[in-house]
């Protein structure tokens, strides 16, 4: 009977090891291609909303990483008209997405889920995005910039 045993805590072990690693692995690959099938050609931006540094920023925050990094305030350039494609999400509490010069939003942020806005602004400039809702003590440094630059810059 000790063969058994021996079989059954081995298959547990297996079992434990395929939820633990190959789950977040298959799932880290599912949104890798979700996202390749949704910028077809258009460039893709992933925007991480984090209350605790007050601040909207391309720097990816992800698991254990959230804590000791100290992300930059995102700043992101396109051309105008030209198609783009932003992935938000927030890292710790609701959050509220818009850019008010261009009418855009607000968008609710939920932690650990992407919303996936597809842009085209025409006008060259620089635009603020900002958090509408009140999210933690650096609220009001919830800022981020969309530069649109035109076809000679």
């Amino acid at each position: 009977m000790r063969w058994k045993d021996g079989l059954k805590e081995g298959v547990a072990l297996a079992t434990l090891l395929l939820v633990f690693v190959g789950l977040p692995w298959a799932l880290r690959a599912y949104e890798n291609g979700q996202v390749r099938r949704l910028a077809t050609g258009r460039p893709v931006f992933t925007v991480y909303a984090n209350a605790a540094f007050g601040t909207w920023t391309t720097t990816p925050l992800v698991g254990w990483t959230y804590f000791w990094r100290k992300p930059e305030p995102a700043h992101i350039q396109v051309r105008a008209g030209q198609p783009f494609v932003l992935r938000i999400t927030a890292v710790d509490v609701h959050h509220s997405f818009g850019i008010p010069q261009l009418g855009i939003g607000p968008y609710d942020v939920e932690p650990g889920r992407f919303l996936k806005l597809e842009l085209k602004v025409d006008e060259p400039g620089l635009y603020t995005f900002m958090c509408y809702t009140v999210c933690g003590r650096h609220h009001e440094k919830m800022m981020g910039t969309l530069e649109v630059v035109g076809e000679g810059q």
